[in-house]
């Protein structure tokens, strides 16, 4: 037992020295489809329907508190897409976006998440540990 608790321990002191060597002074951003680091803008997603809601009549877009000062909107990204997005806020950094998401909207909209953007406002995703560690964010 203590033989597999040590090597617990080492795996992941190995996996946060990973992590932490990706996000690191030295590390250098790539671009996350054809977008730079400083192209991208982080919205804060609180749903996808396959149906358009109605921003001013849907009771789910009751839950917004009013102090936010976020405004949600629908986001089409493409028309490929079967979804219809709804995103609000417009974050330059993902620390600031991520925090308030964790302070302002997880209350009302536990699924809610930061989806990255670039700036021809085309829709690239939710941020992952992966996208993170290819734009070098902090955590």
């Amino acid at each position: 037992m203590k033989r597999l608790f040590t090597l617990f321990v080492l795996m992941s002191f190995c996996l946060v020295s990973t992590i932490q060597a990706q996000v690191g002074d030295d590390c250098k951003p790539r671009t996350v489809k054809g977008f730079e680091k400083n192209d991208i803008n982080y919205r804060l997603q609180i749903g996808a329907f396959s149906k358009e809601k109605s921003l001013d009549g849907d009771p789910f877009f009751n839950g917004i508190p009013d102090e936010t000062d976020v405004e949600i909107e629908q986001i089409n990204s493409s028309s490929k897409v079967k979804f219809r997005y709804y995103a609000g806020g417009a974050f330059k950094c993902y620390v600031d976006a991520s925090k308030f998401l964790k302070r302002k909207l997880w209350g009302h909209y536990p699924d809610a998440f930061v989806v990255a953007f670039g700036t021809d406002n085309e829709r690239l995703g939710k941020v992952t540990v992966a996208m993170q560690s290819q734009l070098c964010l902090d955590y």
